[in-house]
């Protein structure tokens, strides 16, 4: 991983990123498999790092899990397994215990999950970069990059990653628990799944 002070190049040398195609009449972005939830039909959720993300608080079980969001019921669980609650746009992943330590927001479909004022769903992942570039410059929030150029903070228990969506990509936040959230972008050492990092 890298912080933010070993890049040679900031946001904004790397160029523009384009931007998402407009909703369609029903709510969404037209794209067929690729059709983008509306933002005013998105739930709102907020974020407390660390702690939860909406209604999922870090330490649930799967029942529990389930009956915020509703979704089938999964019997087993082992470290790294997961619950992808497609209604919802919303994957779940469980510790060792059967605990929820990790929940990702699907960029084209999942609820907006703002924190600080910062909507973080759905983006154009450079928004969200100046963000998180901006806190770090003032020594408000740790900024690491994962090995595959995605931004990250410990302090904060999230990774903001690309998904596509269609011609573009969008951001998918990942957000853990305190007991994942040591080295939180990193791909080959942190707790994240391999699943969750091969989500594209």
């Amino acid at each position: 991983m890298n912080r933010v002070s070993d890049l040679n190049s900031s946001a904004a040398a790397r160029g523009n990123v384009a931007e998402t195609p407009d909703p369609g009449e029903d709510g969404q972005r037209t794209g067929g498999v690729w059709a983008i939830t509306a933002e005013d039909e998105r739930a709102q959720w907020t974020f407390v790092p660390l702690a939860s993300v909406g209604p999922l608080r870090f330490g649930m079980d799967p029942g529990e899990v389930t009956a915020v969001l509703g979704g089938a019921r999964v019997s087993h669980y082992i470290t790294g397994s997961c619950v992808s609650l497609n209604h919802v746009g919303v994957t779940t992943y469980y510790d060792h215990t059967g605990r929820l330590a990790c929940v990702a927001i699907d960029a084209l479909r999942g609820p907006q999950v703002t924190y600080a004022d910062i909507s973080l769903v759905g983006r154009v992942p450079s928004e969200v970069e100046r963000w998180f570039l901006a806190q770090a410059e003032v020594g408000e929030l740790d900024v690491m990059y994962s090995q595959m150029a995605d931004p990250s903070s410990e302090s904060l228990g999230i990774v903001v990653r690309a998904q596509r969506a269609g011609d573009v990509v969008l951001t998918r936040p990942v957000f853990v628990g305190t007991a994942w959230a040591e080295r939180v972008g990193d791909t080959s050492e942190g707790f994240i799944p391999r699943t969750e990092w091969e989500t594209w």
